[in-house]
């Protein structure tokens, strides 16, 4: 039911935001332009090429910052393809929001500008806040390391949210102390084992 409910949302904002006229600014031009040219290059076929440029982004932003734009452009149409990619976004965060117990505060989130603006601009700082909210409610939802799919899932979301903004990873480090408390206390070692391997998969 809160899955529903989380998708009629984003299926809202969508809706909305199509009938809008504004235009993406700040980083968006760049991160919606680049996506673009990813997703043509997939579409024309050029698989390993579009690999290497994806893997090859480095500056202003890692890759994963041109993650969600890219697949919104390869489902849907040139005009919506951006707000597609912001939408994947939104769902994202809504839903870790949700795993944190805060399905309603999630869904005032969704109704907020700055969330609006930075969804349909193809804004940084909101895909970095989504997959960091994914990992943290990952980490919450494993309680205490104990469950190792919340564990794994926590760590590729880690991982992503390194390789989306270079900032990201400042806002991980707490919950990693926490982490660590769990492992040395709890002798989590396993789990700490299989967080790290996630982590790597994705960031590496």
């Amino acid at each position: 039911k809160q899955f529903a409910i989380l998708l009629a949302a984003t299926a809202a904002w969508m809706g909305a935001t199509a009938t809008l006229t504004r235009w993406p600014s700040g980083d968006g031009p760049h991160v919606l332009g680049t996506a673009h040219f990813l997703s043509q290059m997939i579409w024309d076929g050029e698989f390993y090429l579009a690999l290497q440029c994806f893997s090859s982004l480095l500056a202003p932003h890692p890759p994963g910052a041109y993650l969600p734009a890219t697949i919104g452009y390869l489902i849907g149409p040139g005009d919506m393809g951006h707000l597609i990619g912001g939408a994947i976004v939104v769902f994202v965060c809504l839903d870790g929001i949700r795993r944190l117990g805060g399905m309603w505060g999630s869904i005032w989130l969704a109704a907020t500008g700055l969330v609006w603006v930075q969804a349909e601009s193809g804004g940084v700082d909101l895909i970095a806040a989504a997959v960091v909210v994914q990992s943290l409610s990952h980490l919450a939802a494993s309680n205490r390391l104990s469950k190792r799919r919340s564990v794994a899932l926590w760590g590729a979301w880690m991982g992503l949210a390194f390789v989306t903004k270079y900032t990201a990873p400042m806002f991980l480090w707490g919950p990693c102390l926490l982490a660590g408390w769990w492992v040395l206390s709890r002798r989590r070692w396993a789990e700490l084992m299989l967080a790290l391997g996630s982590f790597l998969v994705v960031a590496v």
